[in-house]
């Protein structure tokens, strides 16, 4: 289980601590922190042991998107990927809408948005075009 940050989560600040909790009923062999991809961390059983399974891991705000992962393996050589967490570190945050952090959502509202400009514009041709005819007329 992944703490601290959301999938998708914009977070205003320069850094962020994430905690992964991968304490399970079966004998943990190894872990490994990824971040946008790179391993940042390994644990043998013995650090895992000591540290109760928490793994820490502290991460610089950035221009772009990151992502967050844990990869777990027992003895029995089974391994489990957390699917990665997309998050956003920036000092940096303009507006946002209602659920601006799901992409759909976004999308939607940018749609919608360009939908109304293109409204408005046709009835503003539409006004136009009549006033010309009655002026003709």
């Amino acid at each position: 289980m992944v703490t601290g940050v959301k999938d998708w989560e914009r977070i205003k600040g320069k850094s962020l601590e994430i905690l992964a909790d991968i304490r399970d009923s079966y004998a943990l062999a190894g872990a490994q922190i990824y971040v946008n991809g790179q391993c940042t961390a390994s644990y043998d059983k013995d650090m895992l042991h000591e540290l109760g399974g928490m793994l820490t891991c502290s991460v610089s705000g950035a221009k772009t998107w990151q992502t967050f992962s844990v990869k777990a393996w027992d003895e029995a050589g089974n391994v489990t990927e957390t699917k990665p967490v997309r998050f956003l570190v920036t000092e940096q945050i303009r507006f946002r809408f209602p659920g601006d952090d799901e992409p759909k959502t976004a999308w939607a509202v940018w749609i919608g948005g360009i939908l109304l400009l293109a409204g408005g514009g046709l009835i503003m041709i539409g006004g136009i075009r009549r006033r010309i005819q009655a002026k003709r007329m």
